[in-house]
């Protein structure tokens, strides 16, 4: 048994928010559709490709069935509208009004099934129906922000929050269903999700703003990154005084043990910190650091992770064996369950695999 076994999503969207969000109800067995128009999803044309799926699909849309239908066809609303009758989600990430434009509001939909829960996901909601990815939104908010520019980073922050927002959403919106029996709408965008991820920043801003009281600065001597002498880095996060205090001893600074929060020495304190880091590679801290119990790590990517087998002993990656694929690796599940757990059921679809089935949701996306 999985834990959303007898959900069945109808996914629209295209590219990474929406394709995330529905990779995670699916992941815990909700039967998800992926809708697709003729040209597909453009995620299927990226590169690496293995056996004509890009690996981008591959890993965004497993466990997932592909009907292709083209909405801008009489025909091929028909085909929706037919599968929206027994659907328990419909998932979107158009622009606000690209919907009603199809004659496929929220207000119709619900008409035709009043227990659906209807899922926008867009870049700023009703705010703006203005084009954006991950990185105009991310931008705007300076969650990519480092000492100088604003970083182009592998985390797609805003969108990545933006699907487990829309996933909590629904979610919320599937048990509000049960006690009131009706289906409704859930707005989520990247925007509203970015600007979630900044509890802290915000607290202080907005306490700045109150009350006149100078911020505490994020970037600290006990809290950062010190590059080494091979021009690695190692994280240094002493939010508590004890592990300060090791550290000075480690590093043979005693004289700062007592200087952690004294943001006037804070320049002196970070050119000795990182004179001190710079004297020694990212391997030899690691050793020294190895026996101690405070908060020094290395910094990896994620080839470096993967090689050091990391991502393995936290079970964030798993092989997978297909008939088509032949053998590959995924991430596994962040999420685990005890009794009800997510799994990997089904490799990522080809465009339109499940035409054949559009309109009948089969329950069959695992082995029970």
């Amino acid at each position: 048994m999985q834990a959303l076994e007898d959900i069945k999503v109808i996914d629209l969207s295209v590219l990474l928010p929406g394709n995330y969000c529905g990779m995670l109800l699916a992941d815990f067995g909700a039967e998800v559709v992926k809708v697709e128009p003729s040209g597909g999803d453009p995620v299927r044309g990226f590169l690496p490709q293995k056996e004509g799926l890009s690996y981008w699909h591959i890993m965004l849309n497993r466990n997932k069935k592909s009907v292709a239908l083209d909405l801008k066809t009489e025909a091929g609303r028909a085909g929706l509208l037919n599968m929206v009758k027994e659907a328990d989600v419909l998932l979107e990430a158009f622009r606000p009004g690209a919907m009603d434009k199809l004659g496929l509001s929220y207000a119709t939909l619900s008409g035709i099934n009043p227990r659906l829960i209807y899922c926008s996901l867009s870049g700023y909601g009703d705010y703006s129906a203005k084009a954006a990815h991950d990185l105009n939104i991310s931008g705007l908010v300076g969650v990519n922000v480092g000492d100088g520019a604003p970083l182009v980073g592998d985390a797609q922050f805003s969108g990545i929050m933006a699907a487990n927002q829309a996933a909590l959403g629904i979610l919320a919106a599937l048990h509000a269903r049960t006690l009131s029996g009706k289906g409704q709408k859930v707005d989520v965008s990247l925007l509203r999700s970015a600007i979630s991820m900044l509890p802290v920043a915000a607290s202080n801003c907005l306490g700045e703003l109150e009350t006149g009281t100078p911020v505490y600065p994020r970037k600290t001597p006990n809290y950062t990154v010190y590059p080494t002498k091979d021009d690695k880095y190692m994280t240094v996060g002493m939010l508590e005084e004890r592990f300060w205090r090791r550290l000075c001893e480690v590093l043979g600074l005693p004289d700062l043990a007592d200087k952690m929060g004294g943001r006037e020495e804070f320049p002196a304190m970070f050119a000795r910190l990182e004179e001190v880091f710079r004297q020694k590679t990212r391997a030899e801290w690691e050793e020294i650091f190895a026996g101690e119990d405070i908060c020094v790590t290395p910094v990896l990517d994620i080839k470096e992770a993967i090689e050091r087998g990391i991502l393995d002993e936290c079970g964030m990656l798993t092989d997978v064996e297909d008939e088509q694929l032949g053998r590959y690796r995924q991430f596994g599940l962040p999420v685990v369950l005890s009794d009800t757990p997510g799994r990997l059921c089904r490799r990522a679809p080809y465009l339109g695999e499940h035409n054949g089935e559009c309109g009948v949701f089969a329950n069959d996306i695992c082995n029970k």
